[in-house]
């Protein structure tokens, strides 16, 4: 009982159950894109998502690092490296603090925020003109939100550092099992901040939180499991991670498994072109259906996204019918109309329905409501128009498949990156200036990073695991969506992939400073 609960608290907290719902907008641009996208442009823009990263990251690291013994005016690879992670205006005022105050600076990424922040207002104020800062006093609420949102990504910048010490210290001690849980409590805590900042545009926060908490998150866990010193602390992470894996599957499971009985029954003989992805299929053929979608319980359901996307003229003329006919739906809070807390959480067998005569309840029907519903009557067949809340249950389920496919993605990907990094940062000259390269050698350097190898092909597996059980039970290709995500918004995720992993990377640079390290010139 205490463990079903504890289960139900920690689900409730996940992004993906939280309630957050695709707009009609976007579910229109998806449909778009799988049927006119093929298959080798999926796996092209999925496999080639980490490469422009990876670029800069390996451009960086050939800058030749001196040691800082011999001071800052010989560092010329330091000070490239800052420019290429800050700016010229923000790496000269380092470079001064560095000629006339100290070198190398103590924690320097954190301690010179205050001026990147001063003179990013300034070059702010110098390029966008009077104009734009007047139209942003003009709306101090989204000014307030962006900088919520900003202020969510620098305490990650001060949170992982600190715990990736609190875990070396930890190592060997009583202490150790309890540093390696609180990893995915932090990561937890942390995306729901960042949702709270990002929810007022629903479609923006699955890549906003997964690109920014689930990355930091990825690429800490790699580092753990490569300097950890023990046997014992890689199986508690690996185990660890495992456990959210399988709690996430059956989780999706158990919520989507009657999805695919219900649309068998919802259109007869589609065209091969809709075959593969039904859901959509359906979901749009519902919104373009004026009679059936005014059925709809619309409460709740946005129809324009955040995001502009390139839809056909029909679609278009499509969405401003509907925003007609959302002018008399109420507004009513989430937590009153989600129903997310009735079919996205573990339930009892009382609350289950037959999946083939309503789509309210995802769960799985028990043993002793299965004998009941046979014994009473037999499951009748019904329209989509007769489930009044089909839609909006829909596009949760679509947020919810968006939120663990990006999950698995970046958790499958970022363990074979650490592994790359490593084995080509052993052989470069700086490695020795790195302090995740400590006692790495081109002899045992093998030993070192297989276990992240391994734990990334973990990863790739739960990956493809996720793909087919969402194909069987919603009978759409999800691999499709992660390419629609990463294609539509790579700009916002480019941006966060190289910025993140370049800062992450400096923290362990001693050029750029550690309490032990500072000494004064």
């Amino acid at each position: 009982m205490q463990g079903s609960k504890l289960l139900r608290t920690w689900k409730g907290w996940q992004v993906s159950c939280y309630g957050g719902r695709y707009s009609i907008q976007r579910l229109l641009a998806l449909e778009t894109y799988a049927k006119n996208t093929p298959l080798w442009r999926v796996l092209l823009v999925c496999m080639g998502t980490p490469l422009p990263m990876a670029t800069f990251i390996f451009i960086q690291e050939s800058m030749p690092l001196r040691d800082p013994r011999d001071g800052w005016s010989v560092n010329y690879g330091q000070w490239i490296r800052a420019a290429m992670l800050t700016s010229v205006l923000l790496c000269a005022c380092t470079m001064v603090i560095a000629a006339y105050v100290i070198f190398p600076i103590p924690f320097s990424v954190l301690t010179m925020t205050p001026i990147y922040n001063i003179l990013y207002i300034v070059s702010f104020r110098l390029v966008m003109g009077a104009d734009v800062i007047r139209r942003t006093k003009a709306q101090p609420e989204q000014f307030k939100r962006y900088m919520n949102n900003l202020h969510a990504q620098i305490l990650m910048m001060f949170v992982y550092p600190v715990y990736e010490v609190l875990f070396r210290t930890a190592q060997g001690s009583h202490y150790q099992l309890f540093v390696i849980l609180l990893l995915p409590m932090i990561k937890v805590i942390i995306k729901n901040i960042m949702r709270k900042c990002t929810m007022h545009a629903e479609d923006m926060v699955p890549e906003a939180v997964i690109f920014t908490v689930d990355f930091f998150n990825a690429i800490y866990v790699a580092t753990c499991m490569q300097t950890a010193s023990s046997v014992v602390s890689i199986v508690i992470i690996v185990l660890t991670d495992l456990f959210q894996t399988f709690i996430m599957l059956y989780g999706l499971y158990r919520r989507t498994a009657s999805i695919s009985s219900f649309l068998a029954h919802t259109v007869q003989n589609p065209p091969s072109s809709e075959r593969k992805d039904k859901f959509f299929s359906v979901l749009c053929g519902l919104c373009r259906n004026p009679e059936v979608f005014k059925k709809q319980i619309r409460a709740g359901i946005t129809i324009r996204s955040c995001f502009s996307y390139d839809l056909a003229a029909a679609d278009l003329s499509l969405l401003d019918t509907l925003d007609a006919t959302m002018k008399d739906v109420d507004t009513i809070p989430r937590e009153n109309t989600s129903t997310y807390k009735r079919w996205f959480c573990f339930r009892n067998g009382l609350d289950s329905v037959h999946p083939t005569t309503d789509l309210v309840d995802l769960a799985v029907p028990t043993r002793t409501d299965k004998r009941q519903l046979t014994r009473n009557h037999k499951p009748t067949r019904r329209k989509t128009a007769e489930h009044p809340i089909f839609l909006r249950d829909s596009l949760e389920v679509l947020f919810s498949v968006e939120c663990l496919v990006l999950t698995s993605y970046l958790e499958a990907v970022i363990p074979l990156f650490y592994t790359t990094y490593i084995l080509v940062m052993v052989h470069l000259p700086s490695a020795k200036y790195h302090t995740e390269m400590v006692g790495i050698t081109t002899e045992n350097v093998s030993a070192r990073i297989s276990p992240v190898f391994m734990f990334g092909l973990l990863q790739i597996a739960s990956f493809v695991l996720l793909l087919a059980m969402v194909k069987r039970n919603c009978m759409m290709r999800a691999l499709y969506q992660l390419a629609f995500v990463l294609e539509s918004q790579k700009l916002l995720i480019q941006t966060k992939l190289i910025v993140w992993m370049m800062i992450t990377l400096c923290f362990r640079v001693m050029h750029f400073g550690t309490l032990r390290k500072t000494m004064k010139i």
